[in-house]
Order: structure tokens, then C-alpha cells, then sequence
């Protein structure tokens, strides 16, 4: 119960998720799940079909591209308390980039379907 309180608490700080009301974020916070990753292990790849979003209890997740040379441009990272993962979720497209920790990571995990619902049902949320 605790964890849920805390991860409602860290959806209230996203934009993304702040209109909801704190029994709406409760409840979603209830139907997420966890995802652990070691340093180094990636979470998706470019290309990849894009059905979930993504909140950081813990860790960093670094974003990158190959370059046409084979090297590795570093876009963003994400750290505790961010979101991210739903535009591509949104609009059902590809990822556009590789997801990476590069630490010890904790996420939360909104299924697609789960956050279609929630639109569905919540007009100023959509």
C-alpha cells in the first residue's frame, strides 16, 4: 500500500498525470507493475512496437541512436519521477530511440490498454 501512495505521489508531480483526481492516480498507480533492470540492460530498441509508459522510481535511463557510423548518440536520460514512452504509446508507433540503464533501475510500467482506458473514461484527462 505504501508503494502505491508513493507512485500515485510520483504521477501527481508529472504533468502528464496531474489533472487526474488522487483516487484516479491511486488507481492507476494500482494497476501498474515493476520492471527491474541491471546497468547496461536495455529496456527497448529503436524499432521496437511501443505499448507501454514508463514512470522512474530509481535509476537512470539513457536514450541514444546509432549514428550512420555505428556510434552512439546520447539524447536525454530519465531519472526518478519521470514519465516517458507515451507519445509513441498514444499515437502506436515505433520507438524511436534505444532505452538503456545505465544504472540499477527501477520502473513502473502503464500498459497500453490500460491508459486507453483511462482516457476513454476521463474526458478532461483526454
Amino acid at each position: 500500500m505504501i508503494e502505491t501512495v508513493s507512485v500515485a505521489n510520483s504521477l501527481e508531480r508529472s504533468p502528464l498525470f496531474a489533472t487526474l483526481t488522487p483516487g484516479e492516480r491511486a488507481s492507476l498507480a494500482a494497476a501498474m507493475f515493476d520492471v527491474r533492470l541491471e546497468r547496461g540492460q536495455m529496456l527497448f530498441s529503436r524499432g521496437d512496437s511501443s505499448k507501454d509508459i514508463y514512470l522512474v522510481i530509481e535509476g537512470r535511463i539513457r536514450f541514444s541512436v546509432l549514428s550512420t557510423e555505428g556510434r552512439e548518440i546520447s539524447f536525454s536520460h530519465a531519472v526518478a519521477g519521470d514519465v516517458f514512452g507515451e507519445i509513441a504509446a498514444l499515437e502506436d508507433t515505433s520507438r524511436s530511440t534505444d532505452a538503456i540503464a545505465i544504472t540499477r533501475a527501477h520502473l513502473k510500467v502503464i500498459k497500453q490498454l490500460t491508459f486507453r482506458d483511462l482516457l476513454t473514461r476521463n474526458a478532461s484527462f483526454s
